[in-house]
Order: structure tokens, then C-alpha cells, then sequence
């Protein structure tokens, strides 16, 4: 969380930085990972790979992401100060929350992960979010941070992010981890001190600033650097990543188990050709609704009718199964449904005509045949009109609105009741739902 002022799909270049911290009590090792990203390749013609022969040896399989993190770790160890040992405790004073707290995290983890070796900076910055909100995309409280890297909206609108009532960018994990690497990349240019960039991070540039000489002078050790007059919460910050640090190079010392990626853990981002409801996008994936919405929480989080508008987060296992389900939804009805509870048992294909849906849509939107049977109080997925539209004659539908009844509806479409009823197949004590899509004109017209 940054503050004063700066509490804090395209990614940007990479910036090669070398930088040294050095005199300080405990020696900070300078190492980074090697890039394995190449810088440009010349236009070559294809060529067959030969076959291997014998000798070949096989590729292994990636490293952990633990391991990774571990290979890039550049900042002091868990001895640098006493206050990191004491956090390293007190973060894994429940090794089973702390093993879950990370399970939940992981595919995050990996997208972070991922852009920080992307520009070669240190890894420890991929555990920056959990000590800033345990890797979960907060929404904000009024004019308060948000997200994974909790950024302050004018930190986030002054880097391009868009905040506003219907879409808040900064949880949006790809686009804010960009803004947090580049804030956290000019303050190691600033200060020359990857320990200084963290506390920055928390505190803004400023506040740093007053507490140094001009020009800079020699890396401070761990005993200056606990002196410069701060809040008492921006240097546990750094304490609090060093713990993490710690942590992970030495798990079996505090006794913790590091959880495994899981399949679903690899995330794309996919771009959407036309906008998708969230619950429509659940359905098609087979990923369960909360977990979609987790991925995706920048698109109005609040909102139960979720659109997807330009692209989503979906775990790679899922995009095929996403896709061919899209397809088979037409464009014009992609982007808005709603729940229908049945409220006698028929056919999907039967229910599909009363609504003048076609079948092959209800069911692919339902991942069920046509010929699937419906139980009463089953719920069934179903087009629904674009919130906040009037819906009448002009489609033959009315969606159901908050205060509703059937009389009601009824006398507003002048209809007879028992038609309205006959129509959509209820009773006079069904109950409506919110969203419900109800038959205002007869079958055919």
C-alpha cells in the first residue's frame, strides 16, 4: 500500500537493471537469474529438428515456482534484522493457513511471477502482494486501495488504469502488477536500493527522499536504515517481505509445506471478441462461478449480471471447452442472462421453445442435451434482456424486476392471467425471481 499519494493486455518491455546493495550488516547477494528471453531473432527458414537419437536428453520439467523465487532472491536473508524472524513466525504461527493462504494465491502467484522474471528484477516482489493483501483482488472501501498490489486511485489513474463505478482496473491482476513493477522499478532508479524501492512503495518517494542525503551516498547498512525516521509500518514492510523471503528459502525451519501448482493454476488472458456474461462464461468453462469471478474481479464486482467486455482470465485447461461452447452461442445473445428456476418438470428442449430460444443454445449455454430432463426447482441458465431496458411487446418477453407480481405483469401487457400463466408454464404461487424471462405474447406470435 503506498501512501502519501502513492499508495500502491500488454505488458511493457523489460528494463535490464544492475544494481548493488552493498556495506550492509548482513551481505546482499547481487545474483540475478539469467534472462531466457531472447532479445530478437532473425527470419530463418522452418527446420525439422532431427530425431533424437540414444544420448538425448530429455527436457525437464519447469522448476517450482518456490524454486523460482529462490533462484531470483537478491535481498538480505533471515538474519538481517531481528524483526524479520519475529514475522517470519508470526506469518506462519498457522503453517496449514499459511499453506492455504498460498494454495488460493497460486494462480496469481505464477502471472506475477512470471512478469517480474520477465523484466529480471528481484523475486521478492512477487511476495509483495501477499504482504499487501494476501494475493486477493480487494475491492476499495470508498477512496481507499485496492486490488492484489492495493494501489490508490490517483496512483492507478495517473498510469493508465480506469477506475471507476463499473470498472476498477487496479483488479485487474495483469494490468495492475504492470503499474506496480513500474513504480517499484523507478524507485530502484531513484534510490539506487531495492530495500529503499520497498519502503517507497509503502511510504511514497517523498517520504524517502527527506530521509536521505543529496546526492546519495553509500548503501546504508541495516542499522541506518532502521534509523531514517518513517512510520513504524513502513519498515515492518520491508520486515514483512524479508520474512516471506525467509520463509520460503527454509520451509522445513518453520515447519510449513509449500503447496504444488495445480492444473488449473496457469492462467490466460483471452481476448473476447464480443462481451460475455460472467455465469454464461462460467457454465461454457465448467469453472465454478465465485472462482470466475475471483479471476475476473475488475469488471464490476459488485454486480450479480457480470459482463465480460474485452477479454477474461481463464485457466489454460479450460480454454477449449470455453471456446466450442462459444461457438455456439450466437454473438447478439453472448452478453447478458439470467437465471430461470423451472417450475415443472419438461424437457430442456420443451423449455427452450416456450422461451423461442433455440435448443442448441439453451443446451450449450447449460452443457446439457436437448433431451435432458428439467426437474421442478432446477435452474437453467436463459438469454435475458440488457439490464435496465425496457422489454415488452417489441420481443414478446418481460424480464422480472424487484416488486413484481404476476397480476401485475399481467395487467401491464393487458394479458389474462391464466394466459400469462399458460404461456410460461407456471402457477398462480409460483414464486418469481428476479431476472426471470416471462412470456408475454402467445407461442407463434
Amino acid at each position: 500500500m503506498t501512501g502519501g499519494g502513492l499508495r500502491s493486455l500488454s505488458w511493457p518491455a523489460a528494463l535490464s537493471l544492475t544494481f548493488a546493495l552493498s556495506a550492509c550488516s548482513v551481505p546482499v547477494t547481487q545474483t540475478r537469474p539469467p534472462s531466457a528471453e531472447p532479445q530478437g531473432q532473425p527470419a530463418t527458414s522452418r527446420v525439422e529438428p532431427a530425431p533424437p537419437s540414444a544420448d538425448t536428453v530429455m527436457p525437464t520439467a519447469p522448476a517450482s515456482p518456490w524454486q523460482r523465487l529462490r533462484d531470483g532472491f537478491v535481498m538480505p536473508g533471515c538474519e538481517y534484522e531481528p524483526a524479520v524472524l519475529r514475522e517470519a513466525r508470526r506469518f506462519t504461527r498457522s503453517a496449514d493457513r499459511f499453506a492455504a493462504n498460498w494454495r488460493a494465491a497460486m494462480p496469481f502467484v505464477l502471472l506475477v511471477l512470471d512478469e517480474i522474471e520477465r523484466r529480471k528484477l528481484p523475486t521478492e516482489f512477487a511476495l509483495l502482494p501477499y504482504v499487501e493483501s494476501r494475493y486477493r483482488p480487494l475491492v476499495a472501501k470508498g477512496r481507499g486501495p485496492a486490488g492484489i498490489w492495493q494501489l490508490m486511485p490517483r496512483t492507478a489513474s495517473a498510469r493508465g488504469l480506469v477506475v471507476n463505478r463499473s470498472l476498477d482496473e487496479r483488479l485487474d491482476v495483469p494490468a495492475s502488477t504492470r503499474v506496480a513493477l513500474d513504480l517499484l522499478e523507478r524507485y530502484d532508479r531513484e534510490f539506487g536500493d531495492w530495500r529503499l524501492a520497498t519502503m517507497a512503495y509503502n511510504a511514497g518517494e517523498y517520504r524517502i527522499k527527506a530521509q536521505l542525503p543529496s546526492p546519495p551516498g553509500p548503501a546504508l547498512t541495516a542499522e541506518a536504515l532502521a534509523k531514517l525516521k518513517l512510520s513504524p509500518i513502513t519498515h515492518l514492510h520491508l520486515a514483512r517481505l524479508l520474512a516471506l523471503a525467509c520463509i520460503i528459502r527454509e520451509p522445513e525451519r518453520f515447519e510449513v509445506s509449500l503447496p504444488a501448482v495445480e492444473d488449473d493454476d496457469a492462467l490466460e488472458v483471452l481476448a473476447l471478441p464480443t462481451p460475455v456474461d460472467i455465469r454464461l462464461a462460467a457454465a461454457l468453462s465448467g469453472l465454478p462461478l465465485e472462482r470466475l469471478r475471483t479471476l475476473n474481479a475488475a469488471a464490476d464486482p459488485t454486480s450479480v449480471s457480470t459482463v465480460l467486455k474485452n477479454r477474461m482470465l481463464l485457466p489454460k485447461t479450460r480454454l477449449a471447452r470455453f471456446e466450442t461452447g462459444l461457438r455456439q452461442i450466437p454473438k447478439q445473445q453472448r452478453a447478458y442472462w439470467s437465471t430461470m428456476r423451472v417450475e415443472r418438470a419438461m424437457r430442456l428442449g420443451e423449455l427452450a421453445a416456450r422461451l423461442d430460444v433455440a435448443g442448441a443454445v439453451l443446451a450449450a449455454a447449460n452443457q446439457l442435451p436437448e433431451s435432458a430432463d428439467l426437474d421442478p426447482g432446477q435452474s437453467v441458465l436463459v438469454p435475458a434482456d440488457e439490464p435496465g431496458t425496457e422489454v415488452g411487446e417489441a420481443t414478446g418477453f418481460h424480464v422480472v424486476r424487484w416488486g413484481d407480481t404476476l397480476s401485475a405483469i399481467a395487467g401491464r401487457y393487458g394479458v389474462r392471467l391464466d394466459e400469462l400463466l399458460r404461456w410460461n408454464a407456471i402457477e398462480s404461487s409460483s414464486t418469481l425471481h428476479i431476472g426471470m424471462r416471462l412470456r408475454i405474447r402467445a407461442p407463434g406470435y
